[in-house]
C-alpha cells in the first residue's frame, strides 16, 4: 500500500465507501476541534445514503502495526453502522440540504480496544475556503472528485476513484440560491 505524502494521495485515504440495505455512497472523515481542543470525528454524507436504514457499514484502513509510522497496511475493516440510533446521526439544520453527519467517535475507540489502529486523514475546518478565497478564484477553476459513483470502487485495495473536471459555476456564488429568511 502506498504511504501518503501529496495532499492527492492523503485525499484517498479521507473519503470513505458507505453502504445500506438503501444504498451506497461517499462520505468523508471530518473532525470538528471544539474550542477546549476536544475532537469530535464525524463522517459527512448525504442524508439519502443512510435515512431511513437500519444497519450500514464503512470501510476503514487499518494502519501499519509499527509504532513510528502512521501509514496504511492494505488492510481494511467493515465498520457497522445502526443507523437507527439517531444520537449519533446528525441532519444538516436546513431540511432541504441532503447533507448530515455522522458521530464516529464510539467506533473509533472500539477498533482500538479491539486491538484494530485505524488509519485514515480527516478533513477539518481548516479545509473550508473562507468567503475572501473563494471571490479570489476564477469562474473556471480545475476540480477533483474523489469518490465512489453508482458504487464503483477498487475494493481489492478500498480506494475511490478520482475524476477530474472543471467548475459549472461561480465558486463564490451560491447555485440557484434563495433567500431562507425573506419575510
Amino acid at each position: 500500500m502506498i504511504k501518503p505524502t501529496t495532499i492527492s494521495e492523503q485525499l484517498l485515504f479521507s473519503t470513505v465507501r458507505i453502504e445500506s440495505e438503501i444504498g451506497t455512497g461517499t462520505g468523508f472523515f471530518f473532525d470538528f476541534i471544539l474550542p477546549n481542543q476536544q475532537v469530535i470525528s464525524t463522517i459527512i454524507t448525504n442524508k439519502h445514503v443512510v435515512q431511513g436504514g437500519k444497519i450500514g457499514n464503512f470501510y476503514v484502513h487499518e494502519a501499519a502495526v509499527d509504532a513510528q509510522d502512521y501509514s496504511p497496511s492494505g488492510l481494511f475493516q467493515p465498520v457497522k453502522l445502526l443507523l437507527e440510533r439517531s444520537w449519533w446521526l446528525i441532519p444538516h439544520p436546513d431540511q432541504t440540504i441532503d447533507l448530515c453527519a455522522i458521530v464516529v467517535n464510539p467506533l473509533l475507540k472500539n477498533a482500538q480496544k479491539e486491538g484494530i489502529q485505524l488509519f485514515y486523514q480527516p478533513l477539518n475546518e481548516t479545509f473550508i475556503l473562507t468567503d475572501t478565497q473563494l471571490e479570489e478564484l476564477s469562474a473556471v477553476e480545475d476540480i477533483l472528485m474523489f469518490g465512489y459513483p453508482n458504487a464503483l470502487w477498487d475494493n481489492v485495495n478500498n480506494l475511490p476513484l478520482i475524476r477530474k473536471g472543471i467548475t459549472s459555476t461561480h465558486p463564490a456564488i451560491d447555485f440557484l440560491w434563495k433567500e431562507y429568511n425573506c419575510n
